[in-house]
Formats: C-alpha cells, structure tokens, sequence
C-alpha cells in the first residue's frame, strides 16, 4: 500500500464513532482484516478503544496482509461516500425538486448503471458509486475531463436522495444544469427545478420542502390568549405562556430546524398613505432575514417577550419564504419616506 492511499484511507476512516467503525465501515476490509483479530490486537498493546485507536490499529494490520493499491484506492471513495451519509450536516446542501410521476425507486446497482449511461449519453464522463444508507440514496460523482492531453479530475460531488421523495439534495452547490437533468433522468423523473433553498440539516430541509406552499392563512385570535393566569404574586396580564403556546401550535409538531430565514414582500402600501395623497400611489420592498440556530425557537421567544405580536403576521404563520436582521426599504419609482419615516403596514 502506497502512502497516498494509506493516508486518504486512514482519513476518511477517522470520520467514523466507534460503533459505526466497527460495525459498518471496517466490515468493508474483513477479506483482509477481521475484527476478532482486530479487537485481539488491540487487547494485547492494552489499548483505550478510542477510534483513532481502532484506525492505527487497523490499518497497522492491513499493511502486513496482501491488500493491492488498486483495491485500497477502489474502497477509499466508498468510504469517504458512507462518511457524508453517515455525518451528512458537515457539509451544506442544496435542494431541487424533481418532477414527474415514478412508478418505482431502483435498487442501488441499477441507479448507478443508469447515472452511468445517461451520463455518456450526454457526453459525461465520470466515476459514480451509489450507496442506499437510512432510507437514502447517496451518491458520489467525480467528473473527470481531458484538459491539454492530459486528465483532469473534479472534486467530488455528493448527492442525496430521500427514497420515494421527489428532491435532490447537492454539495456542493454550484452543479450546471446539464449535470442535474441526467441525475433526474436516472431516477426516472422528467424534469427539475430550482428549490431556494439550502442548509446543512437534510431532515428538516425535507420537513421544509414537503411544508412549502402550504396556505395556512391568517388565524384568528385563541380563546387562550384572553384569559388571565392566576399565579402566586397575583394575576399575570403578560400572557407569556398563552403566547408562545399559540405560536407552537401554528408551527405544528417537529417543525423544520431552520437557521437561516428570509422573508420577501414588493409592492406594500405605506401606512400613511390615507393622510398624505402624496402617498397613495408609492409602494415599497421589504426584505427581513433571520439568522439563528433555530429559527421557530427564537420566533416563540419574540411572542413570548412581546417582541412579535400575537395574532403573528402570515410570514410566520406560513414559515415559507425567503429573509436580513435589518429591514431595508425601497420606494417604487421615486421618493418616499426617509430614515424617520419608516411606517409601514407590514
């Protein structure tokens, strides 16, 4: 074994927790190394089984068996491939949903000889594996291509892919079109489009996805929110637990994990459009991003504290859309109100 692929290997094992190591990722080299010696190993140096551990060990083992760097180089993708299913939130990924009616998901076998041929079909050329891993397909694709005679290789890109959910997760983001309509074929939908959306939680950018477009509408106000608390030191008027209980209930069960929100409006009319003619015709942009780790948590903190109102307005209620902590506000077609004058309906 080569040092480039002892290193790559070694690196791409110490993604792994223990019991992901021992149970998944070194089972893929039991031809060479089995894990009863693998454990007598490391009882006998009376070593703390920690991973880095059970890696030195292990590929100290491999090295004396007759393992071929055409073997090791074949397994260090499939490794690195299982080590993004395994931790997928280290990277960021970007949605596209897929369109289209599929009678049937394929196996993993069939996915990958049909990304291969749909991708020398339009003229790709690329080394693709294919992995179904906790109800996902994950896919890794290292494009390569012929620069002044001499090959050139792509960084990789993973794919993944919610089994019997129409959207396709990318990490990177920046993947041409031509490269995402044979993905797409291969699954057997017809077409694709571009989500907005992206994040390093897979789930609840699923959660996201399956949400959106959902017309919640305006609620009205909770019988709850009219009633007064008895506490201890008296009547509590703030309503603080009615408050964030009306917010949670909008928000529904298990709602998405979001820490990045946007929220776009055009065209609003200003407040004080009913006093100042001048106002009537002029309308502006609005444009509100929240950054946080947890998006719907803050946005029950805000009610809860009387920093949002409650009834919230329909961004909220909604969750969907797109979001800056400040608000910037832009007049169609001339003047409008200055720094002092930023009344609005919104």
């Amino acid at each position: 074994m080569n040092s480039k692929n002892e290193r790559q290997l070694r690196s791409a094992l110490k993604q792994f927790d223990r019991k992901y190591l021992l149970e998944s990722a070194l089972p893929l080299l039991s031809d060479y190394v089995t894990r009863d010696s693998l454990i007598s190993q490391i009882r006998h140096l009376k070593c703390v089984t920690t991973e880095h551990v059970i890696v030195d060990v292990f590929m100290d083992l491999l090295k004396e068996t007759e393992i071929t760097d055409d073997k090791v180089a074949e397994i260090i993708p499939v490794v690195m491939l299982m080590g993004i299913a395994h931790n997928p939130s280290r990277r960021k990924w970007t949605a596209y949903t897929l369109e289209g009616n599929v009678q049937q998901d394929k196996l993993d076998s069939d996915l990958e000889d049909a990304i291969k041929h749909n991708f020398l079909e339009n003229n790709i050329h690329a080394t693709v594996i294919v992995r179904c891993l906790n109800n996902l397909h994950w896919i890794r694709i290292v494009k390569k291509k012929l620069v002044k005679n001499k090959l050139k290789v792509s960084a990789p890109l993973y794919v993944a892919h919610f089994i019997g959910q129409p959207y396709l997760f990318f990490s990177p983001k920046d993947t041409s079109d031509t490269f995402i309509q044979p993905l797409t074929d291969s699954l057997g939908y017809d077409n694709f489009k571009f989500s907005n959306l992206d994040g390093y939680d897979l789930t609840s950018l699923l959660k996201h996805l399956n949400q959106k477009g959902l017309k919640r509408g305006f609620v009205g106000r909770l019988p709850s929110l009219n009633n007064v608390e008895e506490t201890p030191m008296g009547k509590d008027f703030s309503q603080h637990a009615d408050k964030r209980k009306f917010i949670s209930d909008i928000m529904g069960p298990c709602p998405p994990k979001l820490s990045n929100y946007v929220v776009e409006a055009k065209n609003l009319p200003w407040k004080g459009r009913l006093t100042n003619p001048l106002m009537r015709e002029k309308t502006f942009n609005m444009r509100i991003q929240f950054k946080t780790n947890d998006t719907v948590e803050m946005l029950k903190d805000m009610a809860e504290c009387g920093a949002l109102k409650v009834p919230p307005p329909s961004y909220v209620i909604n969750l969907m859309g797109t979001g800056k902590n400040n608000i910037k506000l832009r007049v169609q077609g001339g003047n409008g109100a200055t720094d002092s004058e930023n009344q609005t309906d919104a």
